[in-house]
């Protein structure tokens, strides 16, 4: 492990020297000790649990850093293990918003080298250890699409996330490597992810983060085991979270078990899920002979989707007495009048991953 922490070290001088490197005018205007005395509060108020303390020294660092951060700093926060947790966690999250400035492939593998050695520690704290792999999933997707990294790199962090998520005992951890697996679009993942879907004993949170991943990675042969997981489940979050997850992936193949679910703990889930499917849906509901046109139609007033009202009207004239039915009750379900809820209202308590 000394031997990792000191490679990390040793990668990210490279990155701190290229990063200061840049103009320094409005850093030269404030006295050197400012960022010490920011860093130093803010490990206090993390030691001391103060949360108003935690913002204030935030906020104080970003508005002396700006968009050139002390990643020395950030580096030998993240990798001290006598650190107070929180404040790793902090200066971990504080990557987040620098990621987007890395501009070079050199200094793109030095934060990556400084994350691994922390995600992968497997005597770390777990605590730590979620905030760098979920810190680290993010980067690696950027830094692929931007091209500053090689598919090999988000792949062999796939291989090892799904590795984890496989064995993993400590929840937070495990669902902390869920939401990592969907950010970095780490399909190697994809058969432990359904594992815990199905695992009716996993606890709720990994369920619903796997379940959110499984989603987000448009793995389409998920879809009749979370469409179940809807079906059968007693948790109103983790059927929230499964109707997300369709509602992500899309597809004619979601709408029917949107549809048919829809009702159990409540609609807005699904119907927030349809809405995102508008177009399939205005789609479908062009086919008057298909199978799939009742549930095109339901979709559409679950969805509440006042664009297709024409089309709905015309269908409450078809020969068919439970098109006619269904196309009535979605008209007058997007239709209703003022104090009923509004598609923006149901949006505020959609339940997601």
């Amino acid at each position: 492990m000394k031997r990792q922490i000191s490679i990390a070290a040793s990668a990210f001088i490279g990155l701190c020297a290229a990063v200061w490197a840049a103009p320094q005018a409005a850093k030269d205007s404030l006295p050197p000790s400012a960022a010490k005395t920011h860093l130093s509060a803010l490990e206090g108020a993390c030691r001391r649990g103060d949360e108003r303390g935690i913002v204030q020294s935030i906020g104080d660092l970003r508005a002396e850093w700006g968009n050139v951060p002390d990643y020395g700093a950030i580096g030998e926060a993240v990798l001290s293990r006598d650190a107070d947790p929180k404040y790793r966690w902090v200066m971990l999250d504080s990557l987040v918003q620098y990621k987007r400035i890395v501009k070079d492939s050199r200094d793109a593998r030095a934060l990556l080298t400084l994350l691994d050695v922390v995600s992968w520690a497997e005597n770390d704290t777990s605590f730590v250890r979620a905030k760098a792999l979920t810190v680290e999933a993010g980067m690696i997707a950027l830094f692929e699409e931007k091209g500053l990294i090689r598919e090999a790199r988000r792949r062999e962090f796939g291989k090892k996330l799904a590795a984890l998520i496989e064995k993993e005992k400590d929840g937070d951890l495990l669902a902390a490597a869920c939401i990592a697996a969907g950010s970095a679009d780490a399909g190697e993942a994809v058969p432990a992810l359904r594992k815990h879907v199905r695992n009716e004993n996993a606890p709720s949170l990994v369920r619903r983060t796997a379940a959110g991943s499984l989603g987000k990675l448009k793995d389409r042969e998920s879809i009749p085991l979370i469409a179940e997981v809807m079906k059968n489940t007693t948790d109103r979050a983790l059927y929230g979270s499964s109707a997300f997850a369709l509602g992500t992936m899309g597809g004619e193949e979601v709408v029917e078990p949107l549809v048919a679910h829809a009702g159990r703990f409540d609609t807005h889930s699904c119907g927030n899920a349809l809405r995102r499917n508008s177009a399939t849906v205005a789609r479908m509901l062009t086919d008057t002979q298909s199978p799939r046109l009742e549930n095109a139609i339901r979709a559409a007033g679950l969805a509440e989707m006042k664009e297709t009202l024409p089309q709905l009207e015309a269908l409450e004239k078809d020969g068919r007495p439970e098109v006619r039915r269904a196309a009535k009750e979605a008209r007058e379900r997007i239709s209703r009048k003022p104090g009923g809820a509004t598609p923006g209202a149901d949006a505020r308590r959609e339940v997601k991953p």
